[in-house]
């Protein structure tokens, strides 16, 4: 109702209509009536908790893929991202040279100022070499970056606020990148969630160098949790160490995608499959496929008004971006990945 309140007369028939039917066999050997059942679905939108689910699972089952092609990706790319790393640390070096003759013997701030900004260029191109030649030390990381927000305020919640938050969210997590990518070299996943309540934050699966959160919140101008990381490689190959003292494999709220074994991800350690369920979930967090909920127990959901007009937000959006080689891992997984 809250669709057709919005104009989105389509969108609501078909959520109304998907889930309605289904498809049942019965066992003829036994003779239960109801021995297979195939719920029809396929409204796609991203607020169904029908369509939302397997959407969630296609987008984990899509990651994992790619984090376990990563290896290869970056073992194929390094020797040439080191090369750029020490040629733009070279880069660097000459602008500092140039700049510190040009304020020797000379008053004028304005020479001083270039001065001291090369110089800061320059040290950040030698962290990025000394990171970029230390990638065995490398970690994954699920981080989460959460905004501030007004939730006493109405226009929070409605479409257009919905969209400025979001945009805002999506150049928070950019600065955050910048913090955390080792000049591009880095790998990551984002993917902007929202809570029941409303609140709009983004899970992000990164694999790169260690960086202190302080940084990163100080980048973001908001909060910023590294809720795990995960030793070892980009294989999953290390133990688990948990920044919040918890061990637990990330959950999904009460439904969708379980972790598994059978996603072609076999490099995959099972803690990492976690994180990837926590990072590639939901577009509007709620109940899922539980399955009391669906017979009929109550539940804590979305308000519908609120997943009405997140979904009209989302609308021709990106909810889930790539960063680095994860791309490129992303691109050889999908061409791999049976039909």
């Amino acid at each position: 109702a809250q669709l057709d309140v919005l104009g989105r007369a389509d969108k609501a028939r078909a959520l109304r209509q998907c889930g309605e039917t289904a498809m049942v066999w019965e066992c003829s050997p036994c003779g239960d009536p109801h021995a297979s059942v195939a719920v029809l679905v396929g409204c796609g939108l991203r607020v169904c908790p029908w369509c939302a689910t397997r959407t969630a699972a296609a987008a984990r089952a899509r990651g994992l893929r790619a984090m376990a092609a990563l290896p290869e990706v970056m073992r194929r790319g390094h020797s040439e991202a080191l090369d750029a790393a020490r040629a733009e640390t070279r880069k660097r070096s000459e602008a500092v040279a140039y700049w510190r003759r040009k304020a020797q013997g000379s008053k004028a701030a304005y020479f001083t100022q270039q001065l001291t900004a090369a110089t800061e260029r320059y040290r950040a191109a030698r962290r990025v070499e000394a990171e970029v030649a230390s990638v065995h030390r490398w970690q994954w990381r699920l981080i989460t970056v959460s905004p501030k927000w007004t939730p006493a305020d109405p226009t929070e919640v409605e479409v257009e606020g919905l969209r400025r938050r979001s945009a805002e969210l999506w150049e928070a997590w950019e600065r955050v990148w910048g913090v955390v990518g080792a000049g591009g070299y880095a790998a990551a996943v984002a993917h902007i969630e929202c809570s029941a309540g409303g609140h709009i934050h983004v899970h992000a699966l990164v694999f790169g160098p260690w960086r202190d959160v302080e940084d990163m919140a100080a980048a973001a101008g908001c909060i910023v949790d590294v809720q795990k990381r995960y030793d070892g490689h980009a294989d999953g190959g290390g133990a688990e160490a948990s920044d919040d003292g918890g061990g637990a494999e990330a959950s999904d709220d009460g439904g969708g995608a379980e972790a598994s074994d059978d996603d072609g991800d076999g490099a995959i350690g099972r803690a990492l499959r976690g994180a990837a369920t926590e990072a590639l979930k939901y577009a509007l967090k709620g109940p899922g496929l539980w399955s009391e909920w669906v017979a009929g127990a109550p539940c804590e959901v979305a308000s519908p008004r609120l997943a009405a007009a997140w979904q009209v937000a989302c609308e021709h959006a990106q909810l889930v971006r790539r960063w680095g080689p994860m791309r490129d891992a992303d691109r050889e997984a999908s061409t791999a990945a049976p039909s």
